[in-house]
This record gives structure tokens, sequence and C-alpha cells, in this order.
């Protein structure tokens, strides 16, 4: 699914109401457990979308700050990022109609520069990000390396989505990319996996002659053991 695809916001797919099961599920304790640390909550949507779907079901920016207005009231500051104004601007509207404009900020940017910036102005505070992105990067690793810097002293969190099938065909692990008039898109399509998962120990994975789903838990896997170098606790599903 490419960010431009407009249909996405249509209704969620199953996999859809997934993720937002598994976030909705994370924030109530997650948000329970870090309240008591008594510092403020940091809460940041990369890629935020308009809140509401047109079915009328919640996107993840009103799951965060409804478990974030259960959990910890006054204690939280939300930041969800849109690069398309349509997202933005409804999602504005749905922020304002709850009363949560104190609380919670949209912004209208490039997701990967409004990253860059927002380590600069972190201090104290609890951290989760969450990144959602709408096809299978946009979680390059060189995003998350000022989060997984910080002073372990903060609590900081992420949970992100990977979209395991476009890799695949990122990937393109039978094609000699050599003298192809396509050359250049597949070592591009290589380089956005090479940045995502910041490393190229993904071409060794996915180039094995084995099923595609081993393939898929055995880079996720090598994945995790990358982002354990800098936190003491990852886990996937």
């Amino acid at each position: 699914m490419s960010e431009s695809g407009d249909e996405f916001f249509e209704g969620k797919r199953l996999w859809s109401k997934i993720k937002d099961e598994v976030l909705g599920n994370y924030m109530t304790p997650y948000l329970a457990k870090v309240n008591t640390r008594g510092q403020r909550i940091l809460l940041i949507d990369g890629y935020a979308g308009p809140g509401v779907f047109e079915d009328g079901t919640r996107g993840s920016p009103l799951i965060i700050c409804e478990k974030a207005e259960e959990r910890a009231k006054g204690h939280y500051h939300a930041i969800f990022v849109n690069n398309k104004k349509k997202y933005h601007d409804k999602l504005l509207r749905e922020i304002q109609q709850r009363g949560w404009s104190n609380t919670a900020e949209p912004r209208l940017g490039d997701t990967q520069l409004v990253l860059q910036e927002i380590p600069k102005t972190l201090k104290e505070q609890t951290v989760f990000l969450y990144l959602d992105p709408f096809g299978p990067t946009g979680c390059d690793f060189k995003l998350l390396e000022p989060f997984l810097h910080r002073n372990p002293r903060f609590s900081t969190e992420i949970l992100l989505t990977m979209n395991m099938p476009g890799m695949h065909r990122l990937a393109s692990r039978n094609v000699n990319e050599v003298g192809r008039k396509d050359e250049k898109t597949i070592k591009d399509n290589r380089l956005k996996l090479t940045r995502a998962f910041g490393g190229d120990y993904w071409k060794d994975i996915l180039r094995q002659d084995i099923d595609a789903e081993r393939r898929e838990f055995q880079l996720i896997e090598a994945y995790r053991k990358k982002l354990a170098e800098y936190f003491p606790y990852t886990r996937s599903c």
C-alpha cells in the first residue's frame, strides 16, 4: 500500500484492525506503568492519518489519545504527523471536537524531517514512538537511532510495524540487476531495505532457498537482535 493510496482510509482492512488492536492493548498497561514515573509523557505517531476512517472506525491517533486520557490524563503530550494536508486538517478537527487541543498536536510535514527534529527537544520526558508506515519502508534505522541512543535513565519505547510481504518485492532475490533496464530501480529498492534494517544482513536471509514465511521470521529475529544492542527488552509479534 503506497502512501498516495487514499483508499487505505476508506475502511479498516483486517490487518489494520489487528494493528490497532495491538496498539490499544499495548497502550493500556504501558501508560498505567510509565505514568507512575512522574515524568511528562510524549506520544509520537509518525504516520497518523486522519484519525477516523471513512466507515467511522477510529485510527491510531484517537486510540492513543483515548488511552492516554484514561491512564495519564494531564500528564501527556501527543504529536501526530501527516504529510497530506487533508489528513492533517481532518485529524485537527477530530481532536478539536474531542477537546484534546491542549494535549494533542497534529503536525503537517514529512515524517522523516519531523522525527529528525523531535529528539533535539527532548529532555527528561518518557517517550513512546509509534511508526506504522503505509508501505514496506518508512522506518529507516537512522530515524530510530536518536531515540535508541537516549539516556537509559529515561523511558523510551518504540512500537513499529514492518510490511514483510513487501520486503520480498524490494529484495528481488532471484534478479541480477546488472545490465537490466530497471537496474537503478532494483538497486534503489535494495538500498531501501538496507536503510530500513540498518545494514545489509537482510541479503543473506531473503536470498535463502526456503519458504517466504521462514525468511520473514529470520529477518525479524535478526532485526530484533540489532535493536537489542540498544534496548534491554525487544519483542516481536
